[in-house]
């Protein structure tokens, strides 16, 4: 028992670093595991009676005259052909919830990634609209550069309209 169990950790060892998820390598395991242990449990039994008439079972004949037991009747090509059939269409649909699972949690990340890029706009923006409040709101000369390149200062009335623009985009962007 000890080789077997040396042998599937060798295995997996091996293999570990390539299986691309958690729950497959597992489902792989069990796989290797019940073919092990099947061949394992194929071994001959053995029943005899020693001379007091108690009964036996043992792996060995001890005489050569024990009778030998069937464990299990054969299940037949058909059924063993459809075992295997089934293990893989199993393997087959852990492989696709597990690549649905990715994606998923692919979705997940990228839309994380684009909430943190527009919250990262949202503070520039943020800032932006609370240096030019603060420009407006001092008592300097403030200009606008126009579409050929030359400066038009902005008048009273126009400094207090952008005053309560920048304020509204202040108060929808910074909270």
């Amino acid at each position: 028992m000890i080789l077997w169990r040396g042998f599937l950790e060798l295995i997996l060892n091996k293999f570990a670093s390539k299986l691309i998820n958690y729950r497959v390598s597992h489902l792989i395991c069990f796989f290797l595991a019940s073919v092990f242990f099947s061949v394992c449990l194929a071994a001959d039994v053995y029943k005899w009676k020693d001379l007091n008439g108690k009964i036996h079972f043992s792996d060995r004949d001890p005489n050569q005259s024990a009778e030998r037991v069937a464990l299990r009747p054969d299940i037949g090509e058909e059924r063993a052909e459809q075992a295997r059939k089934e293990s893989k269409e199993f393997v087959y649909r852990q492989q696709r919830k597990s690549d649905f699972q990715k994606e998923e949690i692919e979705k997940v990340k990228k839309l994380e990634r684009e909430k943190e890029h527009k919250l990262a706009e949202q503070k520039n923006y943020c800032s932006k609209a609370k240096r030019e409040l603060r420009m407006l709101k001092a008592a300097v000369p403030v200009y606008r550069t126009d579409k050929t390149g030359e400066r038009r200062y902005v008048d009273d009335a126009q400094r207090e309209a952008e005053i309560k623009e920048w304020s509204r985009n202040i108060r929808g962007y910074c909270k």
